[in-house]
Order: C-alpha cells, then sequence, then structure tokens
C-alpha cells in the first residue's frame, strides 16, 4: 500500500481495493481434531441401526454380528479416514500469516480457538455429540509477533493492516462454563493488546466508522493494525459497562458487522458485507459473487450506501466429501485463483468495475503474489 501511496491516501476503504486471505492462519496444520472412537461409536451405532440392520431383520445370525464387531471396524476406519482427509478439508492456504503480508497480503480472517496449549488459530466447528472437527493452525501469539515485526518495520508506517477476529471459540470448555468465565474473551483481547498495543488504530469515539475514513486519516498518528471483532463472540460480556468500556474503539476494538444488522448491543464501526457463496461448484460461486456485487454496487450508487464489499473468491466442501471428488481445498484454490485476473478484467472492460463500483476485499483461499497484480490493477483506476 506504501507504494500507491500517492494515489490511495485520499481514499477510504470503500473507494479502494485490498487482498484478503480466508482462514489465514491455517497455512500450516499443526494438528487436526477428528472424532474420537468414544464419540464416534454412537453414531456409527445409530447408522448401522438404522440403514443396514432393517434390510438382514430376518436372519437373527448375521444380526448379531452386525451389532458388534462391525460397528468398531467401522468406528476405527471413520477416525482413521477423518484424520487422513482433515488437512484436504481446512487447510486453505500455504504460507504463515507473516510470510502473506510480505506478499502482499493485508485483510486476514483470524479464527482464534482456545486449547489445552493457549490460542491457535483453527478452521473447522464444533460438532454436536462430536465436540470441535477441524485443523489446528499457527500460534496466535506468534502471529502476532510476526504481524508487529511487520508492522514496525522501517517503510511500513502506510501499510494499513486489517485483523478481523471472529468464529471464536473454545474447545476445552462448555458453553454454560465459558460464560460463567469472566474472563471468556477479554483474555484473548488483553493479549492481543499487549502484543500489538502500539500499533493498534483507537479512536476516542464509540460511534466512529472507521470505513469512511481517508488512508491518511486512518493512519495520521503511525498506528498501522486495523482489529475488527464480531460482537456475536461477546454478547455475554456486553451486558455490563465495564465490559463495554475495554471493548472500545477507544482501547483498539473495533466492531465489525453489516450497518443494517438490527439488534446489536454496539455501534457499528466497520461495515463489512461478506457473504460465502457456499457451494465447490466455482461456476456457481462465482456467478453468486458477481450477482451479489451488482446489487450491492447499485445500491452504493443509487441510495449513497457505504460499505466494504468483500467479493468471497473461496469454496466450501461438504462435510461429508464424494470419495469420487477428493479435491481439497487447496486444489479448488489453484483453479479459483487462475479465474480471478481473466474475471477482473473483464468486469473491468464491460464497466462492472468502474469509478466507486469495485470491490474492496479480494477474499481468497492459498493467497499468492498474483493476487497482488490483480488488486493493483484495480486500485490504478481512478475514481
Amino acid at each position: 500500500m506504501g507504494a500507491t501511496w500517492n494515489v490511495l491516501h485520499t481514499r477510504n476503504l470503500t473507494e479502494l481495493t485490498l487482498p484478503g486471505a480466508h482462514d489465514a492462519g491455517t497455512g500450516n496444520i499443526t494438528s487436526v481434531l477428528t472424532p474420537t472412537e468414544e464419540k464416534l461409536t454412537p453414531l456409527v451405532t445409530s447408522m448401522v441401526n438404522t440403514f443396514l440392520l432393517p434390510l438382514v431383520k430376518d436372519d437373527s445370525k448375521l444380526v448379531q454380528s452386525l451389532s458388534a464387531a462391525p460397528i468398531r471396524l467401522l468406528t476405527a476406519l471413520g477416525v482413521q479416514i477423518a484424520d487422513n482427509i482433515m488437512p484436504r478439508l481446512t487447510q486453505t492456504q500455504t504460507m504463515t500469516i507473516g510470510e502473506q503480508l510480505k506478499k502482499g497480503c493485508r485483510y486476514f480472517d483470524l479464527r482464534p480457538a482456545w486449547t489445552k496449549d493457549g490460542y491457535y488459530l483453527a478452521h473447522g466447528e464444533i460438532l454436536k455429540d462430536l465436540g470441535f472437527v477441524g485443523g489446528i493452525g499457527e500460534r496466535l501469539e506468534s502471529t502476532l509477533q510476526d504481524i508487529l515485526a511487520f508492522a514496525t518495520a522501517a517503510g511500513h508506517e502506510r501499510e494499513l493492516i486489517i485483523l478481523n477476529f471472529s468464529h471464536l471459540m473454545d474447545l476445552l470448555r462448555s458453553k454454560e462454563e465459558r460464560d460463567n468465565n469472566a474472563l471468556w474473551g477479554l483474555d484473548l483481547i488483553a493479549m492481543i493488546r499487549s502484543i500489538l498495543g502500539q500499533q493498534m488504530i483507537v479512536a476516542e469515539d464509540a460511534h466512529i466508522r472507521v470505513d469512511t475514513l481517508p488512508l491518511q486519516q486512518l493512519l495520521a498518528d503511525g498506528r498501522n493494525v486495523l482489529c475488527l471483532f464480531d460482537p456475536d463472540n461477546w454478547k455475554t460480556r456486553l451486558q455490563g459497562e465495564s465490559d463495554r468500556k475495554q471493548l472500545s474503539p477507544q482501547e483498539g476494538v473495533f466492531w465489525c458487522y453489516p450497518a443494517e444488522k438490527s439488534g446489536v448491543a454496539v455501534p457499528c464501526n466497520f461495515n463489512l458485507y461478506d457473504q460465502y457463496s457456499n457451494s465447490r461448484n466455482q461456476t456457481f460461486v462465482i456467478g453468486t459473487q458477481k450477482r451479489r456485487y451488482h446489487e450491492r454496487m447499485q445500491q452504493r450508487i443509487e441510495h449513497q450506501l457505504q460499505e466494504v464489499f468483500l467479493l468471497s473468491w473461496t469454496i466450501t466442501l461438504p462435510q461429508a466429501p464424494s470419495l469420487l471428488d477428493m479435491k481439497s481445498v487447496l486444489d479448488h484454490a489453484e483453479e479459483m485463483n487462475g479465474k480471478l485476473a481473466p474475471s477482473m478484467e473483464n468486469w473491468i472492460k464491460r464497466e462492472v468495475i468502474i469509478g466507486k463500483k469495485r470491490p474492496n476485499i479480494l477474499y481468497v483461499d492459498h493467497y499468492e503474489q498474483g493476487i497482488l497484480d490483480v488488486v493493483t490493477m484495480i486500485n490504478a483506476l481512478p475514481l
């Protein structure tokens, strides 16, 4: 961004384009968590009882044999398969966040998970009766140190770095235990402040919309790390006045959600439109994102809508992938990234991208240098 400062410094975040990384902390999957045999056995037993036993209900000996050994075998096989395929389903990047920064990425999707060894960045979800299933990536403390080193390096004063913390997970405690823990969530923000504090952008006004500020104002005091948080993760912490003071722009906490969303306890500081396509069909993903882009840009022009539009150039694999289609996230990402530059060139040629009508974050799996080239092409266009 510093290299194009003369062009971009008067623009706000709705008037420029940044490269972004989906599940940015999964460049190095340090471990995978899959259902244990103990947790998987009831599920396999239920499946056998529901789908297999009715087919042989007239053969008592076969029913008896299917009720024991095959369940143990299927359970063990399920655990082994899950362990082997989980990295293919959850790894969305090939570089660490520090490496992504050096290659030009500036918007990072960070999903902290509390583990027995502290906070890590993770990609997965907590499933009923099975617990967390997914991949564990970078240690968050190390990631924050890498970000600090980049942010404070000579010549990087004008490099805006946006960290979007969401999907906060506790892999050890139940929801009730978390809600009763006075430090839950606050300890994460305390750690972020302890490392990035000197670089975290702050603001006195709790109602400020940082996405509408020109870059030169946003970076005016030498701070260049903007930390965004999803208020849904902190609902139980926003009831008391003391917690709300800690969780405010004055302390470097900016709330990120669609401004049109109602019933949120805190003001919107960063109006973000972020809707993924939830499909592995690449044609469907591109078509859906283009349609949504058209709809939001029409509102931007006709109703002076100010929001950061995230173009989600990402695929989503099903929880139960077909054994006939074992493409990994990275396999799909390589193909999707190859389609990004031709698509954006076509959008520019057809004036889908023109003036203030432009995607503000190009959000990808498998961030690589070529994504920055596409961003630079878009940012070179006049407003």
